[in-house]
């Protein structure tokens, strides 16, 4: 399980990565900087940011009849939209365009929902199975997705999922509180951060600003390092 942010006002992109166990990898250079997940043998890309500050991830989610993995012409599946755009064989002005032409769904016997930033700070939430979600550049609101149905929640006031506790205190933090520094969301990411059967493994931090990604492992949070794009 994971937690996601968007801070529009201060132009920062927040996530801690929530793992059960599976093994992941860091991928940086100058174009992208993408967590991989290895499963069954292959590293997938699970969530990351390119340096035209298009960010991407995919987040456990419950199951959605609606949502689940089929072969047609029109579908594009949740892994492959991920690494397109996070390889920028989608570029940012593509993205809106593909989201409304295209079906997107889960891949087989998985479940997730996604948060995507295009270079201009608009934000889709894509729930698979479900209408997608836009949160225009001119709508300063900070966004923050868990593991629930952000569209269940807003249209039926329904929780199909969990981090519903999360997810509020992520929208508490961001809406109440003055950061200073991109360095200063860790503390927010610390407050959500969990242990258990899903432990917070990596935790990022990107400013746009500065075209900078900040990030830490193992709940390491006074042990940030960063990566500059060029």
């Amino acid at each position: 399980m994971c937690t996601s942010f968007v801070n529009k006002e201060k132009n920062i992109i927040g996530m801690n990565f929530d793992n059960n166990g599976m093994k992941y990898s860091i991928k940086k250079n100058d174009s992208s900087f993408v967590i991989l997940v290895n499963i069954e043998g292959r590293n997938m890309p699970s969530f990351g940011v390119t340096n035209e500050g298009v960010f991407i991830n995919s987040q456990f989610t419950k199951e959605n009849e609606e949502g689940k993995y089929k072969r047609t012409k029109n579908a594009v599946h949740m892994t492959r939209l991920v690494s397109e755009i996070l390889s920028k064989k989608i570029n940012s002005g593509e993205i809106e365009t593909i989201l409304e032409d295209k079906e997107i769904v889960n891949v087989p016997s998985m479940s997730c929902h996604s948060m995507l930033v295009d270079s201009e700070e608009n934000v889709w939430i894509v729930e698979p199975g479900r209408p997608i979600q836009k949160h225009p550049h001119t709508d300063s609101s900070p966004v923050a997705l868990t593991n629930f149905s952000l569209y269940d929640y807003k249209t039926k006031n329904e929780i199909n999922g969990v981090g519903i506790e999360r997810y509020n205190e992520i929208k508490e933090l961001l809406n109440n509180t003055s950061f200073s520094t991109p360095q200063e969301y860790f503390k927010l990411l610390r407050n959500v951060s969990q242990n258990g059967t899903w432990k917070t493994d990596f935790s990022l931090v990107y400013s746009k600003d500065e075209n900078k990604v900040y990030y830490c492992e193992n709940q390491e949070f006074d042990n940030v390092k960063e990566h500059q794009f060029i």
